[in-house]
């Protein structure tokens, strides 16, 4: 090879890299710029994911109280139910014991 040869190479190869430092160069400025951008992005979507987490949370818990809402509602109307059959049954006894008791004819 010719040292003219050999010289043109080495400057092109000095040129090739000149402009590989200048577009990595290029590329970290537009990243430096670009980071407030992203992060802010990133902190967005953070956020969307947590409220999206809270709503499910939100739901789930609500739906789990009213659930056992509606047990309650359901054991407390089989309790007055059980509460109202006793009054229904005992009704003119006790009426009866009350009067008695009234007009003076209890044994006790």
């Amino acid at each position: 090879m010719e040292q003219l040869q050999i010289l043109h190479e080495i400057i092109a190869a000095e040129r090739s890299a000149r402009e590989e430092v200048t577009a990595a160069r290029r590329e970290k400025a537009d990243f430096d710029r670009n980071l407030e951008l992203l992060r802010r992005q990133m902190e967005s979507e953070a956020v969307a994911r947590a409220k999206e987490d809270v709503e499910k949370a939100r739901t789930e818990e609500l739906s789990r109280v009213q659930t056992e809402l509606e047990q309650l509602r359901t054991e407390h109307e089989k309790q007055l139910s059980a509460l109202d059959d006793r009054f229904r049954e005992g009704r003119d006894l006790w009426a009866e014991k009350i009067f008695r008791m009234v007009v003076g004819l209890d044994d006790q």
